[in-house]
């Protein structure tokens, strides 16, 4: 992984240094990637390879967010399909293959396609805090979400999530709608649970 214009903040660090280690020597670049930040702080990794997936990925919302915050995020959504917003994105990095693969790699076997774009979102650093990542094809179109399980913790918690949706799977209850469990394994040092995206 190398990076240009890159981000001191340890929120940013950490998460780079989680999911796209360094590697050593010279390594294919796998995906390019911006990092969209409010003020000082990083708020997404937007992927650089497909103008349709990182508007996809500054296009979704959360529950937590103003009005004001889904507007600007759609306005930011627009301006990447029309090509304007990612040449602007000063902090970039970029994903390189080492000799147990790639992350991207790893995840577009998963679920089922030969190349992926993957989305992050940088939440504040807590003990339990873990990656969401949001994968795309290049349309854009959301197939899958993967939770990253890194410490003891956080490796329990994408296990009792992996069980209890596989348990709720079992008992074919038609009337709720539930992610459906694609992939479930360790790639590196992470523990991942790979979720269907809902329609």
């Amino acid at each position: 992984m190398a990076s240009s214009s890159p981000l001191s903040q340890p929120a940013f660090t950490w998460l780079r240094d989680l999911l796209w280690p360094v590697t050593d020597g010279t390594h294919e670049v796998i995906a390019r990637y911006a990092v969209l930040s409010r003020g000082d702080r990083p708020r997404l990794v937007v992927p650089l390879g497909s103008k349709q997936a990182a508007a996809a990925a500054l296009d979704r919302v959360t529950n937590d967010e103003s009005t004001g915050r889904r507007m600007m995020r759609r306005l930011l959504a627009t301006s990447a399909r029309a090509g304007v917003l990612l040449p602007l994105m000063r902090h970039r990095f970029v994903s390189t293959a080492s000799a147990d693969g790639s992350l991207e790699g790893h995840l577009a076997d998963a679920v089922g396609l030969d190349h992926v774009e993957l989305a992050v979102t940088i939440g504040p650093p807590r003990p339990n805090r873990k990656p969401v990542i949001q994968i795309m094809n290049a349309a854009g179109e959301t197939k899958a979400y993967a939770k990253v399980g890194w410490n003891g913790l956080t490796r329990q918690l994408v296990a009792q999530e992996t069980e209890v949706l596989r348990s709720v799977d079992r008992t074919r209850l038609r009337r709720l709608q539930r992610p459906a469990v694609v992939h479930s394994g360790a790639f590196r040092d992470l523990d991942l649970l790979v979720v269907q995206a809902l329609e």
